[in-house]
């Protein structure tokens, strides 16, 4: 099921219910201490400046790239929160979308469509999008579409978080005896 958000901009599995409830009228998400983390797919100069002061206002990091062979080879080699694909202004931007669905580390990650005129709505989500956004990307749209996602790109970077820790512990059995 699609859900539209009253932008014209089109939600996987979205119910008015859903959109109502992370809904946040006074503006962006901040949470800069969470370290969010997003790829860029475009060579767009128009949507990579309000794609970057949308996601800056949310204290989401970008990673750009403008061609899809190194936005692949990033993707396989670490996690990221969320990606912005430019689907008909990257020559191959669709065997990324295939790419992160197919990737054990980032086939939970929030990902957003910008579709112009070769790649349709149903084409992207079909492909993988969870979010479908029309070139041109206006800044109210991009918020109103960031307002859904970062709630969501929050819970993946919690559900994927990794940290090496190293510490020294000791087993007590109980006859008293220890093992480090």
């Amino acid at each position: 099921m699609e859900g539209h958000n009253g932008f014209g901009l089109i939600q996987k599995n979205a119910s008015p219910m859903h959109l109502r409830h992370f809904a946040n009228p006074g503006g962006f998400h901040r949470l800069s201490s969470m370290g969010l983390t997003c790829l860029l797919l475009t060579s767009d100069v128009a949507l990579l400046e309000v794609i970057r002061a949308g996601f800056t206002a949310t204290s989401v990091e970008l990673e750009m790239r403008a061609d899809a062979a190194s936005a692949i080879e990033l993707s396989v080699r670490r996690h990221l929160d969320s990606f912005v694909i430019d689907c008909d202004g990257v020559e191959r931007a669709t065997d990324l979308l295939a790419k992160i669905r197919n990737s054990r580390s980032n086939k939970q990650s929030v990902v957003f469509a910008v579709v112009n005129a070769k790649t349709s709505v149903s084409r992207a989500i079909e492909a993988g999008a969870d979010f479908v956004l029309a070139k041109p990307v206006q800044d109210k749209q991009l918020r109103s579409l960031l307002d859904i996602a970062i709630p969501r790109m929050n819970r993946e970077h919690r559900r994927y978080f990794r940290h090496k820790v190293d510490l020294p512990i000791q087993l007590l059995c109980q006859t008293g005896e220890a093992f480090a």
